[in-house]
């Protein structure tokens, strides 16, 4: 049966319907409360690595950020420090955040010995740093262990699962390319949409990145990126809270890398705040890279703090036979089910994904 909808002309019909759409209606005095709980968030979430940004921006609950570049720029690097960052921090409850990366372009070992790099800011960490490393991870951050494409009914079933199952405050999708949309323009608008209703229905904030599109030109390969440049329709820009790009000095970094002479005052990167729904600032700020590691520094100076996992954190060395996959919270899983048996008991997931788990991806 197709639905034809009314003739929004006739001013008949619309003055006999008006009283329908009056439900929607608020007083202002209504609003008050609303009003200062948004305020209240425009500095609250999840702070970013760098002091220049502190109370200018910061990820919220229930926002979907996009974080674009161009090939090659640095985006799953910056976003791993991202998420590294956030697990170092506490809720209000006290409580750590709590990440959740799908590294689909990248291995999921890769990107946790990368950031061990970063958490003790080494260029190549022992064993004896990763294994504390993942220990201090285990109750903080989620890897979704697969890499290859994944279809939008998994990404968004992931995404749900994760946050119901193992409380994660902050998931990292790398990258929008690998979601199984093709060049489907109007697909990667309604995706984009419902990722967003996930974001807010579940109070969670999702970081997706996309790429760019190519500059043309050589004199434009260098040419710091705008809002407008992200690859695709712009309904995912409009769709998202809030959206950064990183855009790194090739021609410098390719200076450095060849041994040649450079400016030290002169930045790696800049970090462009493109986009800010619910906070004033729009904005650049620069950064350094890490001589040893993948992090970017707030100043010429290079210095990156260190995370601290303690000086003792119960760490002991166990047969690898032993090691469990996954570590989950009993607030998490009071019964002792697996997110896998829960998912399906509550429709999300079928028998097939039974041996291989919440981090395998959610069959459709």
């Amino acid at each position: 049966m197709i639905h034809v909808a009314p003739d929004f002309t006739n001013l008949d019909y619309a003055e006999e319907m008006s009283h329908a759409a009056l439900n929607t209606l608020t007083a202002p005095g209504d609003l008050v409360d609303r009003a200062l709980v948004m305020k209240d968030r425009e500095s609250s979430g999840i702070a970013m690595p760098w002091s220049k940004l502190s109370g200018l921006f910061t990820l919220r609950p229930g926002e979907l950020v996009l974080l674009g570049g161009s090939s090659g720029h640095g985006k799953s690097a910056l976003a791993n420090q991202i998420a590294l960052h956030a697990v170092t921090q506490t809720k209000p409850d006290g409580e750590p955040y709590r990440a959740a990366i799908a590294s689909l372009e990248l291995p999921a070992e890769y990107v946790l010995h990368q950031m061990a790099g970063v958490a003790g800011t080494v260029k190549d960490p022992s064993e004896h740093w990763m294994r504390r490393v993942g220990h201090y991870l285990n109750e903080r951050m989620t890897f979704v262990d697969r890499v290859d494409s994944i279809t939008p009914m998994e990404c968004l079933q992931t995404a749900i699962g994760l946050r119901k199952f193992y409380g994660t405050d902050l998931f990292v999708i790398d990258g929008l390319l690998m979601v199984g949309l093709g060049d489907d323009l109007e697909a990667s608008k309604i995706f984009t949409q419902k990722l967003a209703e996930v974001a807010k229905a579940f109070d969670m904030c999702i970081l997706l990145i996309a790429h760019l599109r190519k500059p043309s030109g050589v004199e434009k390969a260098n040419r710091m990126p705008s809002a407008h440049d992200f690859l695709g329709t712009s309904n995912i820009l409009n769709v998202a809270s809030s959206a950064l790009l990183i855009h790194r000095d090739m021609e410098l970094m390719g200076a450095i890398n060849n041994g040649e002479e450079v400016d030290p005052m002169q930045p790696h990167a800049r970090l462009i705040v493109a986009k800010q729904r619910y906070a004033p600032y729009n904005g650049v700020t620069t950064y350094w890279q890490h001589e040893k590691c993948r992090a970017l520094c707030n100043s010429h100076s290079k210095q990156y703090r260190p995370i601290d996992i303690g000086e003792f954190d119960g760490w002991k060395r166990r047969p690898k036979s032993e090691t469990p996959l996954h570590t989950l919270s009993a607030a998490a899983d009071p019964t002792g089910t697996t997110p896998v048996r829960q998912l399906r008991e509550n429709g999300l997931a079928t028998a097939s994904e039974t041996q291989t788990g919440l981090s395998r991806g959610l069959k459709q």
